[in-house]
């Protein structure tokens, strides 16, 4: 058992090491959390050790709360887990609208603009 407790966000997923890391027991504790504000209230605030997250989102969550020099981000990542669009079925051409989205997304990758924005977000 590692003597580490994580905040968590109740409902996500980690990937799947983290996660049965989590519901296996082999963290001390495990303070789940409503929303990753409240999470990462908990580590700010000490009362957690850790907190799982996505890098981008953990920056934005950091900037907002005006911690970016607060915690320390863990590297390599433990694993890198897909993030994925959807779009409703309800809406009128969600099909055309995917794949516009895919198409704008593929050639902001070839002509530098996607690899700009990332890591304009860091």
């Amino acid at each position: 058992m590692l003597t580490y407790s994580p905040s968590t966000v109740d409902g996500y997923s980690f990937g799947k090491i983290l996660d049965r890391f989590i519901t296996g027991g082999r963290f001390k504790d495990v303070y789940p959390a409503d929303t990753p504000d409240d999470a990462l209230r908990m580590l700010l605030h000490k009362r957690s050790d850790m907190m799982p997250h996505t890098e981008l989102d953990m920056i934005h969550l950091l900037r907002k709360a005006g911690a970016e020099n607060e915690i320390k981000k863990l590297s390599p990542p433990i694993e890198k887990v897909p993030t994925y669009l959807i779009f409703s079925k309800k809406r009128k051409k969600a099909a055309q609208l995917a794949d516009k989205f895919v198409t704008a997304i593929n050639e902001m990758k070839k002509d530098g603009t996607y690899e700009k924005l990332y890591y304009k977000a860091d």
